[in-house]
């Protein structure tokens, strides 16, 4: 097969330099000069063949008979062997029985593609195994050199891929942009795998590649998605989850629309879908889920490609403004037909933060932020009945303890002990300087899968965080209001999470304090003024107080409403805390309400003559019924609770 240049399509050449010059000397990058397809048979029966067939035979497609069909097997026997899982997400409703949990699985037709279970613990250890095998096949001997720019797995991929070879391989990486873990696989091993650190973005790297491949044309070789070789391995994806879903969806699969949501950066997985679809697989919707450096999805708003400076985000892998494989895409698709099946989403890092945190404790299922991104995306969309949803998991977890930490209340025990002694003597220059390389760092332990994730069944014991109706609806709720209504007992530890709130910069409105405001009484004297008619009283001074209306209509700021435990007597109260914020209730045991409740005759309680017992048994149905989201304080200390709220706006 013969590749031209997405500059300049007469400008064409052969597999071999096509691979050996990943950029065209006019600039341009290598498409092939036809798409081939497969037949309906082969797109048929996908789900009878093993992995590593479906990959031979997309090889052949491109490579063969420049790299032999024997050659091919031998590189993906080597390349292709460790699992692609695909995980099907359910929904845990949970309600309450007698303070007992049912829960019950919810079947969503959404699944997580998760391709992170390669050496590197990424996505990227296809193309870069791959792209290695084939270079050890066609360059071995000669004195070419691997660039690579990464905005962190890619470099970590080539890394571990090439140090099996004989290349000598150049990293380069933005400084202080990618996680300690990336960093640590990116300069373990020394010898000919050299890394620099570049002070500024990935864009910044990926210049130095673009600049010095086409001056040293006799020397250096690309490992970027810029090269063939390293995009073509990347349809294996999406023929592999296919025929995975025909083994679940059997002969139904074709009642279906498939649509496949892809975080991105550099658009090389996309371009691998769309690649997919051009060669026969049935895909009917492509969405590509970027975060702040979002300039797919203005090109798919505007029909205009225009840079942008790029932004650190906590999704680092996709931080990317000059997007190296749109020009393919567009030679895939024209404009047009691009946008009858493309959709693009921009995504900021509070919302890929409450994603993963709702994905948690939702599904039970822990996504690193760049999927996280890719199912906020998911979820700003409509469902549609007889959808199928592939959601491409592009890292493990493991691989952003810290940020997942700082998001979901879980302890994650990567098992990876020298961590943190991670090339910490990276030294940083105004231009590019060789990386010391972390020599004699122990060696990583075999990676683990996700069900190394282990959870701390005290503190951090999320199953009994009860969420009452946990839908889309709530999430999206959650993202379009900026106000937190707290209901629940005296004692339930209103007051204090509020408080601990305050210093995460939320306003605090407590609607007792507003009565007492408004009377200019004591709540207690306010209690035994009014009596049965104190909910009147209550709700009055709530629906009709300009503090809560200015917070609705002129402010955007993150706003906790702490309430009196008394409101869920007024239906229309509580309708009006629903329509403009998300009610959480505050759940304890009688157990802990009765400790902390000892003075219940002077803290100004409405009891309608009820013991504390009864009154607690009355009113927790009530709070059951209006409590959008229930957080039970007798398990989750005040600091995670804060946490939890903190996270969900």
């Amino acid at each position: 097969m013969e590749y031209y240049s997405t500059n300049n399509k007469h400008n064409k050449t052969n597999l071999f330099n096509a691979i050996k010059n990943g950029i065209s000397l006019d600039g341009g990058i290598w498409m092939p000069n036809t798409i081939p397809e497969f037949d309906s048979e082969f797109i048929n029966n996908l789900h009878s063949y093993d992995t590593q067939y479906i990959c031979v035979e997309i090889l052949k497609k491109y490579f063969s008979p420049e790299i032999s069909v024997d050659v091919l097997k031998k590189i993906v026997e080597k390349s292709i062997n460790f699992d692609i899982l695909l995980h099907r997400l359910h929904v845990d409703k949970f309600n309450i029985i007698d303070n007992e949990f049912v829960i019950e699985n919810i079947p969503t037709d959404d699944h997580v593609l998760e391709l992170f279970h390669g050496p590197t613990m990424a996505f990227k250890d296809f193309g870069a195994r791959v792209l290695a095998q084939i270079y050890d096949h066609l360059f071995k001997g000669e004195k070419y050199e691997i660039l690579v720019a990464t905005s962190g797995d890619t470099g970590s991929a080539v890394a571990d891929a090439f140090y099996g070879t004989s290349i000598k391989v150049n990293i380069f990486y933005p400084t202080d942009k990618i996680s300690a873990f990336q960093e640590y696989q990116i300069t373990k091993f020394g010898k000919h795998i050299r890394s620099f650190s570049v002070n500024g973005s990935f864009d910044d790297c990926q210049m130095i590649v673009k600049k010095l491949i086409p001056a040293y044309k006799n020397k250096y070789i690309s490992a970027n998605s810029i090269n063939i070789a390293r995009l073509i391995p990347q349809i294996f994806y999406y023929f592999i989850s296919y025929a995975k879903l025909q083994q679940i969806y059997k002969k139904f699969i074709e009642d279906y629309k498939i649509v496949y949501t892809i975080p991105s950066g550099n658009l090389g997985n996309a371009t691998a879908c769309l690649l997919s679809k051009k060669m026969g697989l049935p895909i009917d919707q492509i969405t590509v889920a970027c975060n702040i450096n979002s300039i797919f999805p203005k090109f798919i708003k505007t029909g205009r490609y225009q840079s942008c400076e790029t932004k650190s985000t906590i999704s680092n892998a996709m931080d990317v403004c000059s997007p190296n494989n749109l020009p393919r895409m567009m030679e895939i698709y024209d404009e047009r037909d691009l946008l009858k099946f493309v959709k693009g989403y921009t995504i900021t890092d509070d919302q890929t933060r409450r994603m993963m945190l709702y994905s948690y404790v939702t599904h039970k299922y822990v996504m690193d932020p760049h999927t996280a991104v890719a199912y906020a995306a998911r979820n700003m969309e409509t469902r549609n009945e007889n959808e199928i949803n592939v959601i491409l998991a592009t890292a493990s977890p493991l691989k952003f303890k810290e940020t997942v930490e700082d998001c979901v209340p879980i302890n994650i025990d990567t098992e990876h002990n020298s961590i943190t002694e991670t090339a910490k003597d990276t030294e940083k220059i105004e231009d590019v300087k060789e990386t010391k390389t972390a020599e004699n760092i122990e060696n990583v332990k075999d990676n683990k899968p996700l069900n190394d994730v282990k959870e701390n069944n005290t503190e951090y014991d999320i199953q009994r965080i009860i969420y009452n109706s946990i839908d889309t609806y709530i999430f999206e709720k959650l993202q379009l209001k900026n106000i937190i209504i707290l209901i629940g007992m005296p004692g339930s530890g209103k007051t204090s999470i509020s408080k601990e709130l305050k210093k995460f910069d939320w306003d605090i409105i407590d609607t007792d304090a507003l009565i007492e405001e408004k009377y200019e009484k004591k709540l207690i004297d306010v209690v035994n003024e009014h009596k049965d008619n104190f909910t009147d009283v209550e709700s009055s001074v709530i629906l009709n107080n300009n503090v809560i209306y200015n917070v609705i209509h002129n402010t955007t700021k993150k706003t906790i409403i702490s309430t009196g435990g008394s409101v869920v007597y007024c239906d229309k109260l509580m309708s009006y805390f629903r329509d403009i914020g998300t009610i959480i209730y505050l759940q304890a045991e009688y157990a802990n309400i009765e400790k902390r409740i000892t003075n219940i005759d002077n803290r100004g309680i409405y009891t309608r003559g009820l013991s504390l017992s009864e009154l607690y048994d009355e009113r927790s149905k009530l709070y059951i019924k209006y409590g959008e989201l229930i957080i039970n304080t007798s398990i989750i200390n005040i600091e995670t609770s804060v946490q939890l709220i903190n996270n969900l706006m």
